[in-house]
């Protein structure tokens, strides 16, 4: 009898640390009954490829597939490879077709209503306050928000405290995360 068989949790990888420790996370980062939406609906769909890739690259997504480029991630400490696999995996459960993703609409709800809020209380670019630094962002535009607070690199001076107040709230409204974790109080308070 293998314990394992007996353990929800997500699969992602034939890595058992890396997948260990994204579970870990997740039981941080998500409310428990989100939690359970996610192993119920996506158990063993979200795969995990570690690829080489050119040395910029630490971890990017394609579908329901996270790539990590080896050669980068292996070599940051488990904190930022968690930070990683959190931001990508916020962009896989954002996807926009594909009935698997509209169990979780409540996601793209959020994303939508903090862009709304950030559209009227930045006093910064949108990238000073996603990573701290007026850079480009991509193409994900509103989609980067909800993964840069996997990043813990959120910079509250580029919003108006009305517009903290009420990501704050937004965030708690959703259910979706737990946010008496210290994973958020550290986010959400700093």
């Amino acid at each position: 009898m293998n314990i394992r068989n007996y353990i929800t949790e997500v699969q992602l990888s034939g890595n058992p640390e890396l997948d260990k420790l994204f579970n870990l996370a997740l039981k941080q980062v998500f409310s428990s009954q989100f939690l359970q939406r996610i192993e119920d609906k996506i158990k063993k769909v979200i795969k995990v490829h570690e690829v080489d890739e050119k040395q910029d690259v630490i971890a990017y997504n394609k579908g329901t597939n996270i790539f990590i480029n080896k050669n980068e991630f292996f070599n940051r400490e488990k904190s930022q490879q968690v930070r990683y696999l959190l931001h990508e995996f916020i962009h896989v459960l954002e996807k926009k077709r594909g009935i698997l993703f509209r169990q979780f609409k409540d996601i793209k709800k959020l994303t939508n209503t903090l862009n709304r809020i950030l559209q009227k209380e930045l006093t910064q670019p949108l990238s000073v306050f996603l990573t701290g630094k007026n850079q480009k962002l991509g193409a994900g535009g509103k989609w980067e928000i909800l993964s840069y607070f996997m990043n813990d690199s959120i910079n509250w001076n580029a919003v108006s405290p009305k517009g903290r107040k009420e990501i704050i709230e937004a965030l708690q409204q959703s259910g979706i995360f737990n946010l008496s974790h210290p994973f958020w109080k550290k986010r959400l308070e700093s």
